[in-house]
């Protein structure tokens, strides 16, 4: 196992022998996860180091995406510098003030980064950023929610109900002053919550979902079906799909066993979210790309964790949405509590 600074290396590495074939090469920034653990922390098997190319060139370059390199999985975006220019614009932003208020940058051209990085993490714990990056989280959520179409593909109804809903739980992640991640986000969620004694809330955030009740043996038996599901959609041909990478075999620890490690560990019910999100990808694989009897026979599978769920229908997802807008109100509020009680939070 390596660690998370021999992490980092082999990502700089790939970087700095690939990040100038890039048009408009500025430099390049380290997100997600691997920014909250300690460079002496073994890297989990289960996670990839997320890496934002920056670039000034317009149309930005197309990055690889996920990659295999030197055996750490990397996942690789793109960033125009000029979206990167305003600290403000960047404390605003849920995704990444976390980012910049922590040593995040890998590479840095022109100088820009650094000083991105170091007036972020100045103002970073301030009640006014903390409020205004729940907003922009909410309103996510509520993009999410307001998108539910009926005439949307069924897998494309779970994702945007999904999502919706599952970003509920990055509300309480941001108003804790942590980053929001994917995957993981019932675990950081729960983490949070507990640590300022708003379990009642991780509770309302997994009824809403759905999955409140599931117990480890419900959760590893749709995770083994998925398992199947996912080596399946893993074989088909997806040219230009936009998750490919995250349905291929690189990212089968990071899918698959990367839940499974949430379910041995007592935590079943945060593995939720991603195996709905992971089954509705292989579902637009089967669809997009493969065969008729291939989305029927996967889609089987597919329905017995919706029904677990409560969403196996168009009516019953619709209902689900009508129910967690209806508790925004109620949850917005109980945020507004944890930032008010939260003492990292700075006037």
């Amino acid at each position: 196992m390596i660690t998370v600074r021999q992490a980092k290396d082999i990502a700089l590495a790939w970087i700095q022998a690939n990040g100038p074939s890039f048009a408009g090469f500025e430099g390049a920034f380290f997100h997600g996860s691997i920014n909250c653990l300690n460079d002496d922390d073994s890297l989990p098997p289960s996670s990839d180091v997320d890496i934002y190319l920056v670039s000034s060139a317009d149309p930005l370059p197309r990055p690889p995406r996920k990659l295999m390199y030197q055996g750490v999985v990397l996942e690789i975006s793109t960033r125009s510098i000029n979206a990167l220019s305003d600290p403000q614009e960047i404390l605003r932003d849920h995704k990444l003030a976390g980012t910049f208020s922590r040593d995040s940058v890998a590479v840095d051209i022109t100088g820009q980064l650094r000083r991105l990085n170091r007036e972020v993490a100045q103002e970073y714990h301030k009640r006014r950023w903390v409020q205004e990056r729940c907003e922009k989280s909410l309103s996510v959520v509520h993009e999410y929610l307001n998108a539910l179409q009926r005439d949307m593909a069924f897998y494309e109804q779970v994702t945007v109900l999904a999502f919706g809903t599952g970003n509920l739980a990055d509300l309480s992640i941001v108003a804790g002053l942590k980053n929001p991640t994917v995957r993981k986000k019932y675990a950081v969620a729960r983490e949070v919550l507990t640590e300022l004694q708003r379990t009642e809330l991780y509770e309302t955030l997994l009824r809403l979902f759905g999955c409140a009740d599931f117990t480890s043996e419900q959760v590893s038996h749709h995770l083994d079906q998925l398992s199947q599901v996912f080596d399946a959609a893993c074989e088909v041909d997806k040219p230009g799909y936009r998750f490919a990478g995250d349905i291929s075999a690189s990212s089968r620890a990071i899918a698959i066993e990367g839940s499974r490690e949430l379910v041995e560990a007592g935590h079943h019910r945060d593995a939720v979210f991603w195996l709905v999100a992971t089954y509705s990808r292989c579902m637009a694989v089967f669809d997009q790309f493969g065969s008729p009897e291939a989305l029927t026979k996967h889609r089987a599978l597919f329905d017995e964790l919706l029904a677990d769920l409560g969403i196996d229908s168009w009516e019953k997802r619709l209902a689900r949405r009508n129910l967690v807008q209806q508790e925004i109100p109620a949850i917005w509020g109980e945020l507004e509590k944890i930032i008010d009680e939260n003492p990292l939070v700075t006037d």
